[in-house]
């Protein structure tokens, strides 16, 4: 045909190369007794609190040495016979910070912040009472078999208290709170029952504050989560 001629669209532009990813730092690990007291910011609250180690749950978050949070991706219980260094500061509510972790490629985000105490909170004394309308089967040895209770349950059975409460005449409710509570704390059940005429269902757990993250925690890995 006169006056044709052909026609080629212009290339199109090659994509770039994919760049290469940046190796993912390895986590980092801190191993600490379980009475150490943590500055812990606990899942889905905003309120940062002294909390012991042996309390922290999955999901927690500490705070690091640059002021960034770090987020509890497991916890490992274990004994072992181990020397340690205790170090006390003077107030017990300055804090400092500390790894176990050494050369970590995350320089200050690698160290942790610890109170220098045991500061008393007005929460110490503070026990509730979670429901759970659902609840895993054998839900009694769920603590029973918890090294995180293991001696929350030993101290308990030396003043002769059950954590099932059935053995207190109070229901078929549980009791995971400390030794130094127990007896006040049955005191106040006690009381509740006669003056509301209201015992305690299986699904009821009496926990004090210590042990209320670890109690949320192992039931939480069934899925359901409890009423207050």
């Amino acid at each position: 045909v006169r006056g044709s001629r052909s026609h080629h669209p212009p290339p199109h532009p090659s994509p770039p190369p994919p760049q290469p990813s940046l190796p993912a730092l390895p986590l980092d690990q801190i191993t600490v007794t379980t009475s150490h007291i943590l500055n812990v910011q606990r899942k889905g609250l905003g309120q940062w609190v002294p909390s012991p180690a042996g309390s922290v749950c999955i999901g927690d978050m500490l705070r690091t040495a640059k002021g960034n949070k770090a987020t509890v991706v497991e916890v490992c219980p274990f004994t072992e016979p181990a020397e340690v260094l205790e170090v006390v500061l003077k107030e017990s509510m300055t804090t400092f910070f500390a790894s176990t972790s050494e050369s970590s490629p995350r320089g200050l985000d690698a160290f942790v912040e610890i109170y220098g105490g045991s500061p008393s909170t007005q929460n110490d004394m503070s026990v509730n009472i979670l429901t759970y309308k659902w609840r895993p089967r054998r839900f009694k040895e769920l603590f029973l078999e918890s090294p995180q209770l293991e001696e929350c349950i030993k101290k308990l059975k030396q003043i002769n208290i059950s954590i099932d409460l059935v053995e207190a005449g109070l229901g078929p409710g549980k009791l995971i709170v400390e030794a130094r509570l127990a007896l006040r704390a049955l005191a106040a059940l006690r009381l509740r029952r006669r003056e509301q005429s209201k015992g305690l269902k299986a699904g009821d757990v009496v926990v004090s504050s210590e042990f209320e993250p670890i109690v949320r925690q192992l039931v939480s890995n069934f899925g359901r989560l409890p009423k207050i």
